[in-house]
């Protein structure tokens, strides 16, 4: 299971049931779930719109730092807050490290994230 756990006050909740619900969804061969609950795409979505704050379709770095969001280490228990935040937020979110988190980079992750949860 993933060490870490994303909190965010309008997603907090759905991303902890995320990375902890085995039927979720429809399931592949493999019998991993390929899809996200229900009304997590408009969820993110509307996280996007509040985060993404110069409207160029991507969460950046200085738009994470300055929203207060917060990320946290399950196994630490260490909530990251400002700067050590918003790296941890790239780490995980920006698997093609070009230094903005596109809502398709957020998306694949919390299926990632629920695949690993549900095994």
């Amino acid at each position: 299971m993933s060490r870490f756990i994303i909190k965010f006050a309008a997603i907090a909740g759905l991303l902890m049931s995320v990375s902890g619900c085995a039927d979720a969804g429809p399931s592949s061969p493999t019998g991993e779930s390929d899809a996200l609950p229900e009304g997590v795409a408009a969820q993110v979505a509307g996280m996007f719109a509040s985060l993404d704050t110069n409207r160029d379709g991507a969460i950046d770095y200085n738009e994470l730092r300055s929203s207060g969001m917060t990320f946290n280490d399950r196994e630490t228990g260490e909530s990251l807050t400002g700067e050590a935040a918003a790296r941890a937020w790239m780490e995980r979110f920006d698997p093609n490290g070009d230094g903005r988190i596109t809502q398709d980079e957020m998306l694949a992750e919390l299926q990632r994230l629920l695949a690993e949860g549900s095994q």
